[in-house]
């Protein structure tokens, strides 16, 4: 039982890495067909295989969640772009104009009523507006992608967490069970 988790070899190295970088790009196909079916099997083969793989599941969650750190990061930066050129080249507070333009709903304002209210500014020429309102259109377009992303990704790190959990709880029960509680108590230490 315990040479479920012995000290990776180079081979060992070389097929974690491998299996990562197929996560990795699991995890890609997900994002671009917004499905999580992709890296879902892949855990499903990860979780039925003997030995037990948690390491390779950590990492692989450690990916996701660094991808979920990277969109939450792109997401914010688009906003707060969007918001300072809004600010800088046209003289627009999108925060006094709308109300609770945040970073979390930023994905949620509506294209067109925003525009609207935005162009009514006296100071603006139609070119500004047209300027506007391509701005808009394409800082919510893939704000709302970059949301729908990192809920898949939240998905796919929750789940992926969830088996790590049971796989832990299932490598101390065959512990238990072969070596009592005194090889547990050494090993939880």
């Amino acid at each position: 039982m315990l040479s479920e988790f012995k000290m990776p070899t180079a081979n060992s190295f070389d097929e974690l890495n491998a299996r990562r970088l197929e996560a990795l790009e699991l995890l890609d196909r997900c994002l671009r067909d917004q499905t999580t079916g992709w890296l879902e099997s892949f855990i499903e083969r990860v979780v039925i295989s003997e030995p037990l793989q948690v390491q390779l599941l950590n990492e692989v969650a450690e990916d996701v969640h660094y991808r979920l750190l990277a969109l939450h990061q792109f997401h914010f930066d688009l906003r707060d772009q969007t918001v300072r050129t809004l600010r800088d080249e046209y003289g627009l507070n999108l925060h006094q104009l709308l109300s609770s333009p945040t970073l979390e709903d930023f994905h949620l304002l509506d294209a067109d009523h925003t525009i609207r209210i935005l162009c009514t500014q006296p100071h603006l020429t139609a070119t500004d507006a047209a300027r506007i309102r391509e701005l808009l259109r394409s800082s919510i377009e893939n704000a709302q992608r970059a949301h729908n992303e990192m809920q898949l990704a939240r998905h796919l790190y929750d789940c992926i967490m969830d088996w790590v959990t049971g796989l832990r709880v299932l490598f101390l029960q065959r512990l238990w069970t072969a070596h009592g509680r005194t090889e547990i108590l050494h090993h939880v230490q």
